[in-house]
């Protein structure tokens, strides 16, 4: 039976996250910690499977019981969450190598697959010698996302979508991508439908409002504007500048 270990100074909260927890008949046995020096106690004397834990606590904030927690069991699943959407804080969550952040307020979907990934990743790690270390994981992120984005860059995709294709929250999945290619998910898929778009211009004679619906603008005035911002010229005046 997995062990999850909940730290948060909130007990509204630490309650609520347990209930969500055991209302799923969970093979899983959910410890409470007030304070990050309660939890690192409980760490040391069990097994802790999965730890979730508040950023902001007493005593010891969450990201130096992250940190404490990975020396003790590096194959731990951490969940960091927070109320505060700041890049700062997931870019530390990064660095102490935790497995995925969620911002408050908590939606059950997005908590329920988290903890469904977690408990699937732990069985999985159980059945085979995993040494794929937690940067080359992440590389395999990164690189799953570009080929997604290589691939459906003419669907209505967007950052959830992606996320949700490879298993982690928008928020973390974000701050991940940013810290290892510089830019974001986002701006990546605006690049990839750009060049797409301007090889279109250049190398065919499609309409500029066909050129836009094949890398994913319904709207054309708003394909338009985005095609000016990246270029910093219009579409019409690349194609023409092109034909000269």
């Amino acid at each position: 039976m997995h062990k999850i270990l909940i730290a948060d100074d909130e007990i509204i909260e630490r309650q609520g996250l347990k209930t969500l927890i055991e209302r799923r008949n969970l093979p899983v046995e959910v410890l409470l910690a007030c304070d990050g020096e309660e939890a690192l106690s409980i760490i040391h004397s069990k097994k802790i499977d999965v730890l979730i834990t508040d950023i902001k606590m007493p005593k010891m904030n969450g990201l130096e019981l992250c940190r404490k927690a990975r020396e003790i069991d590096p194959k731990m699943f951490i969940i960091v969450q927070s109320a505060y959407d700041d890049f700062d804080y997931m870019q530390e969550a990064i660095r102490v190598q935790v497995n995925d952040y969620i911002l408050k307020p908590i939606l059950i979907s997005e908590f329920d697959a988290l903890i469904t990934r977690a408990l699937n990743m732990l069985d999985n790690d159980a059945e085979k010698d995993d040494k794929e270390s937690p940067a080359n994981r992440e590389q395999a992120i990164i690189n799953k996302v570009v080929t997604l984005i290589e691939e459906h860059y003419s669907e209505n995709i967007g950052l959830a979508w992606i996320a949700e294709q490879v298993g982690l929250s928008s928020a973390y999945l974000s701050a991940l991508f940013k810290n290892v290619k510089g830019s974001g998910v986002a701006q990546c898929l605006i690049a990839t439908r750009m060049e797409r778009a301007k090889q279109l211009l250049c190398q065919t004679h499609m309409r500029i409002t066909d050129v836009g619906l094949s890398v994913g603008y319904i709207n054309t005035s708003y394909f338009c504007q985005q095609f000016r911002k990246y270029f910093g010229i219009t579409a019409s005046a690349m194609r023409e500048e092109h034909r000269k």
